[in-house]
């Protein structure tokens, strides 16, 4: 389980995508269009013609080379942590090559909030349906292939001390000119540069295909204006056409001149703005003046009164300043080329009246040269290592990924996968590691510091997927396996060769199965709407993977749809309706909180968290209107409302950090709407408190008009979630019942006066507990309405069997606290599928049939007479696998004495027994009203949507582990009954007797007979023949023959 909370720790990864502004799009003087405080991914990788296009995608797509991406200080300056960056004291940022506390222009905060600040949403993505079936480890690159501008560019994600930094794009590091990205995802990212001022970045689209042919699209270059004036704004893009042309005679002095600024903005009070002047001495001048820093223009403004300034973000290198002045006709001033200025973010005032021979001339940092050709390895082999466990909370370990070519790179993807079924020999397809890897080895950077958290624990295995370049002609990627049956240690060198055995299996996590390629949809216009498909006879599982929930129009009436880009059923982008899919949040994304969020759950308590960062194998749930507002240029309202969840969860859905009730999307306590500005993408974490499933209302509607018919989300919350079980008990006495520790009742498992935690254990029912429902058994069952004629069922009968479990319920441990006794409550938590469970007492000899507890709802055993008890009942499980449920302490009044503990059963041989199995597959709720939301408050979820276990064809070798993982849906909750049981042998634990004490003269109280009427030996061989019945004193009762097989008495 992860020890912290990635939502919280503001991850600056691929991350939320925020809202635009007016100045969203504009157009420069040339056509370019500007994209600036808004979302977009650009380069975004297109297929056309046979080969990639290079788009910038913001609710439509335009080719790269015909956009600008502006890194704007937003509508309101929001100083540091906006678009203004000190590097933080951290080892892992050495690759930048600078101190701590460097300052450096940044695209601002990937999780693109608030929205008022924010520079721009930046960052990169595929279509959904790139031919990647076609290309060798169905994997492609984006490249830049060149680069020019004032000062470096890097792209990186990261969050705190613990969590790995993972290096996406470098304009001066050769081994990271080359990225990786997924077809039908995008990255938001942390963007940086070194200085403000304007560049111009070439890329191109890469691949190798099948056959061995590298495939390469042509260079297109996408202009970065990074700081400086809106680029919409600005008159000269020709300087020196313009300088040529302007009045070279007339009389001034012209001053340039830098110093802090001294504005009340927020980015000047924090130190971070300069101030750029430039004067003509003159007030009767006017013109333009532009700003050049080491020679790339900067930023114009306007002369008026002979003056113009401009406040700027220089950052923490020293750069070259310079100001050209082209005059206006009537001024008196000629033009001017200013002498350059050495500056940097917080040096003294400096100024000139020195005139340059020359307008500036550009000039970058030492940038090694671009190697654009194919690269033949010299060897295909590579060396994995793994470290010893470091850190302060030693959860992190480095791995080095060494190829013999040291001029290659590779991508790292993988992590440790919990053995549940034995080694994997693939790896999983769609799915999520327990401790997830991802990282790339590059020249120079061959190590990476990773997370390993929960992960160094017994039967893990590590699985590494290393994929080669497209430059490389490596035949295809490696698989690293390790298997960790103890504890971690580590891997002093494990080599591999590119191209040799290298698989994906289907995933380890329920999915539905999807085809083995998907069948690709025709690429369709920007301006159209993308396919629809449909609808799938069952709800669809969408695991892993983009989707946004979003509006959309069909036949011009507004509807909220499901736009899926997963690749999961079919390849390329499809809207969906809600009611035909549901999103998996698997048990790998849980984690402990560091904090109380009010309203949610209290610290240190689990969630189950979908990040708004993307994480391979998860599924990514976002809002966009993007598609919507191309064609109307509308905002739109999402209004969300809780419809259901499983008893006692909460569920949030909130950006960053902003989980407070007055500041989060969404959430289980009320009914909330968001309204968007413009073309808006975002992605929001999902927080779940509890297993199950979870329905939430939702609607859209254009801003202040009709809304849609409401639809339903569903979330299935770690729909195989186990405990990690470290003992299995396969026969013998066992309890049920409150012990104290430290004068604290607990719930404990008692086998032989040995005290398990519950979560700790699981108890075996064995294959030799099978029989089949002969006419009379399932007769002398009906009542339970569990017991079909013919069906074989599992029988724990009340007598103890020495090769089988003997389960009861003792409350003696606690009876010195609790004179008057305590109850125990037990609730269903789940079965395996059509499954059910029962314990009571079967009819036989007179004793009338009694249920103590099952699977249709909660009960509460209490005992016959006042104070404590020890009981034991007949146990009936009518499918094979895993079935839990929970149990805690009650007083007489039904106050809780301890907290809820989950027991779990494996029924059938370790062999046989299936995995979980969530409930049948729900119809859709109906959908209320928009204006009359069903509910605001969760009501209990009783069913989930059909999930699918692991196919067959998943390559395991011999399973070594007697696990299990507690489903986790839980069947409706019915009206609490209360059973009183007829308390065996009042010396607590008790050995294999069946003998029972005095039993209650009260009406209703379950029938049994005591030593006080019967002699024990009678008592025996009476229990012995009735197959576990308790011995009935109501004489009208018919006497029944035991109907049970020798073997079941």
């Amino acid at each position: 389980m992860r020890t912290r909370f990635p939502a919280l720790a503001v991850i600056l990864t691929f991350l939320f995508i925020g809202a635009p502004l007016a100045l969203a799009e504009s157009a420069t003087t040339d056509g370019k269009v500007v994209r600036t405080q808004t979302h977009v991914d650009s380069p975004h990788a297109v297929w056309e013609d046979g080969n990639f296009r290079l788009m910038s995608n913001s609710a439509g797509l335009i080719p790269i080379e015909n956009t600008v991406n502006w890194v704007s200080r937003g509508r309101t300056d929001g100083g540091l942590g906006a678009y203004a960056w000190k590097v933080p004291d951290d080892p892992r940022f050495d690759f930048l090559g600078v101190e701590p506390g460097h300052l450096m222009y940044f695209g601002g905060p990937a999780h693109g909030f608030p929205k008022n600040t924010m520079p721009i949403w930046a960052g990169f993505g595929a279509a959904a349906d790139l031919p990647t079936n076609q290309f060798r480890a169905e994997s492609f690159n984006m490249e830049i292939v060149g680069f020019s501008g004032p000062g470096k560019m890097e792209l990186f994600n990261y969050s705190d001390e613990t969590y790995p930094l993972t290096r996406l794009w470098s304009s001066h590091d050769p081994g990271f000119r080359s990225t990786w990205v997924n077809a039908g995802t995008h990255t938001h990212n942390s963007t940086t540069f070194t200085r403000p001022g304007l560049y111009e970045v070439t890329y191109r689209g890469t691949a190798r295909k099948k056959d061995g042919s590298f495939l390469h699209s042509a260079p297109q270059t996408l202009t970065w204006q990074v700081g400086g004036t809106d680029p919409a704004q600005r008159t000269i893009t020709d300087i020196v056409a313009a300088y040529n042309a302007a009045p070279s005679t007339g009389n001034g002095r012209p001053t340039f001149s830098i110093a802090p600024s001294t504005a009340t903005t927020k980015g000047a009070q924090q130190g971070v703005l300069s101030t750029l002047t430039f004067d003509t001495g003159n007030a009767t001048d006017t013109g333009h003046v532009q700003f050049f820093i080491n020679g790339f223009y900067l930023a114009e403004r306007e002369v008026t009164g002979g003056t113009a300034t401009w406040d700027e973000m220089l950052g923490g290198d020293t750069s070259e300043l310079q100001a050209v002045y082209i005059p206006s006709a009537s001024s008196t001033t000629p033009r001017w080329v200013s002498a350059p200025l050495s500056f940097s973010t917080g040096d003294a005032k400096t100024a000139t009246r020195d005139s340059a021979e020359a307008l500036p001339l550009s000039h970058m940092d030492p940038i090694p040269d671009f190697d654009t050709n194919p690269l033949t390895l010299t060897s295909p082999e590579v060396t994995v290592s793994t470290s010893e466990v470091y850190g302060e909370d030693m959860r992190n370990i480095d791995i080095t990924v060494e190829p013999a070519d040291p001029r290659t790179t590779l991508r790292v993807t993988g992590g440790f996968y919990r053995m549940d079924d034995g080694p994997l020999d693939t790896m999983p397809r769609d799915a999520i590691a327990d401790c997830e890897v991802a990282f790339t080895s590059a020249p120079g950077s061959r190590k990476s510091k990773q997370l390993i958290d929960g992960c160094q624990r017994p039967n893990y295995q590590l699985l590494l997927r290393i994929i080669p370049e497209s430059r490389s002609n490596a035949t295809d990627a490696a698989l690293v396996s390790v298997a960790h049956t103890d504890a971690y240690t580590p891997i002093p060198a494990a080599t591999v060769r590119l191209g040799g055995e290298e698989s994906e299996a289907p995933s380890s996590q329920p999915t539905e199965p999807a085809p083995t390629e998907p069948a690709p949809t025709e690429p369709t216009e920007p301006t159209q709407p993308a396919p629809t498909e449909p609808a799938p006879t069952d709800p669809l599982n969408l695991s892993s993977g983009h989707v946004d929930i979003a509006p959309y129009y069909d036949n011009d009436v507004l509807h909220l749809r499901i736009k899926d880009e997963t690749n999961l059923h079919q390849r390329g982008a499809v809207w969906r309706r809600p009611k035909d899919v549901y999103f998996t949040v698997p048990s790998q994304v849980s984690t402990t909180l560091p904090e109380t969020i009010e309203g949610f759950a209290e610290k240190g308590a689990t969630a189950y968290i979908l990040p708004e960062t993307q994480r391979s194998g998860v599924v990514w749930p976002g809002l966009s209107s993007e598609h919507a507002y191309a064609q109307t240029k509308k905002d739109y309202t999402f209004t969300f409302t809780p419809l259901s969840a499983p008893d006692g969860g909460k569920w949030i859905a909130f950006r960053g950090n902003q989980t407070s009730p007055q500041a989060r999307l969404a959430g289980s306590d009320s009914t909330r709407a968001y309204t968007t500005e413009g073309p808006e993408h975002m992605h929001v974490s999902w927080a779940f408190t509890k297993p199950g499933t979870y329905e939430i209302g939702v609607w859209v509607a254009e801003k202040g008009g009709t809304p849609s018919h409401q639809e339903v989300l569903r979330f299935v919350v770690a729909p195989g979630a186990k405990p990690d079980i470290i003992k299995e008990i396969t026969a013998g006495h066992i309890d049920f019942g409150p012990k104290l520790i430290d004068a604290t009742p607990h719930f404990f498992i008692n086998e032989d006066d040995q005290h398990h935690v519950p979560e700790t254990v699981a108890l075996r029912v064995k294959e030799n507990r099978k029989v089949k429902a002969t006419e009379t058994i399932a007769d002398s069952l009906a009542f339970t309405g569990i017991v079909e004629r013919g069906a074989s069922i599992y029988h724990l009968p009340l007598m103890q069997d020495r090769d089988a479990i003997w389960p009861g319920w003792d409350t003696f441990r606690v009876a010195e606290q609790y004179p008057d006794g305590v109850n125990v409550e037990v609730r269903p938590r789940s079965t395996p599928k059509g499954g059910a469970w029962w314990a009571g007492h079967i009819p036989s000899l007179g004793v009338p049939e009694r249920t103590l507890a099952s699977s249709t709802g909660t009960h509460t055993i209490s005992g016959v007479s006042e104070g404590p008890f020890h009981i034991h009942a007949d146990w009936v499980f009518t499918k094979p696998g895993t079935s839990t449920m929970d149990m805690r302490a009650v007083d007489p009044q039904g106050r809780p004495v301890t907290e809820w503990s989950t027991i779990t059963y494996l029924v059938g041989d370790a062999s046989a027994a299936p995995g979980p199995s969530p409930a049948p597959s729900p119809s859709p709720s109906p959908s209320p009203s928009p204006s009359q939301p069903s509910s605001t408050q969760p009501t209990p979820s009783a069913t989930t949507p059909k999930t699918s276990t692991q196919s067959s064809t998943t390559k395991r070798t011999t399973a070594r582990t007697t696990t299990t993982r507690n489903t986790t849906t839980r069947p409706t909750t019915t009206k609490p009954t209360t059973t009183q049981a007829a308390s065996v042998s009042s010396g607590g634990s008790g050995g294999g007797s069946g003998s029972v004490s005095n039993a209650s003269s009260r009406g209703d109280s379950l029938a049994s007979t005591g030593a006080s009427t019967m002699a024990p030996v009678a008592i025996a061989v009476l229990c012995l023949i009735a197959g576990g019945a308790l011995i009935a004193t109501r004489p009208t009762r018919p006497t029944r023959r035991n109907p049970w097989p020798a073997s079941q008495r």
